[in-house]
């Protein structure tokens, strides 16, 4: 890794991701600022580890060679031109609805509220495989939606650029990657089922609107926010977890691992068609 700074040892540190960081944590004194180089996401050590800074979702692209006449810039510190922020890219809502022929990834919840106490990132895989196995998708393979101590977000699916989608093919993120991309951020209005198709959001069984994760909103695993690898119910215990009220499905709300909250399966090879009957 590089270092610049002040000379005090608390300066911005860059490091090539996110686990490099975390192996030179011990290096770095309480106030360093850090920066992953592969996930573009800025850290501050802390006395227990690290907290991330949020940056802003708008990225202020570098201007071309030769400003074109569209473009405009400021010659002068006095320059009054009005500064536009980007708009964020609009959610897909209750109408996009995928074609039969296009491939997608399939999106489902277990049919039960879970605590932390998963029997590990297996036993959560399994319960997923089951469910969807005894509701007709036969040779399928769905994963839970969850960071572990040796797993990442991004790491569950094969394809991140192509579509998640619900039961009635209707779409809840246009990409893996624009889920991670964003935190989660999803449109309220497009529904979440179960494998026997309830709505979790409508549902009384989930008093809590919240799913289990584990992992920092760009989907990188958090340790010790996984309820000690899904293998605890502790109330000592946390996990991160996402609020579905809040539109945010990788939001990082420390839930205790005691509660029940929604668990996520999903696909992890795109499917075209053979999609579930109900």
């Amino acid at each position: 890794y590089s270092q610049g700074g002040n000379g005090n040892g608390k300066g911005l540190v860059t490091f090539k991701d996110f686990n490099n960081m975390l192996y030179a944590a011990k290096n770095l004194e309480v106030g360093t600022m850090t920066f992953t180089l592969k996930e573009e996401e800025i850290y501050v050590r802390v006395t227990d580890g690290f907290k991330q800074i949020q940056l802003s979702s708008n990225t202020i692209k570098l201007p071309s060679e030769k400003p074109t006449d569209s473009t405009t810039i400021a010659t002068s510190p006095t320059s009054t031109s009005p500064v536009t922020t980007p708009k964020p890219v609009p959610l897909p809502g209750p109408d996009s609805v995928m074609q039969a022929d296009q491939p997608r990834l399939y999106m489902y919840a277990l049919n039960t509220p879970k605590n932390g106490k998963l029997r590990g990132l297996t036993g959560a895989d399994y319960a997923c495989y089951k469910e969807a196995y005894y509701s007709g998708m036969h040779g399928r393979t769905f994963r839970a939606f969850l960071a572990s101590k040796t797993q990442n977000l991004y790491s569950i699916v094969s394809d991140r650029n192509i579509p998640i989608v619900n039961k009635n093919d209707t779409i809840i993120f246009s990409s893996f990657n624009d889920l991670l991309r964003t935190g989660g951020r999803f449109n309220r209005n497009v529904k979440i089922y179960t494998f026997d198709g309830e709505d979790v959001m409508s549902s009384p069984k989930w008093p809590e609107k919240m799913v289990w994760h584990g992992a920092d909103s760009q989907g990188n695993k958090m340790n010790d926010k996984e309820c000690s690898d899904w293998r605890s119910d502790s109330p000592n215990r946390v996990g991160y977890a996402g609020s579905l009220n809040g539109g945010k499905l990788v939001d990082m709300h420390e839930a205790s691992c005691r509660k029940e909250l929604i668990v996520l399966c999903i696909e992890v090879l795109p499917k075209s068609r053979n999609k579930p009957s109900k």
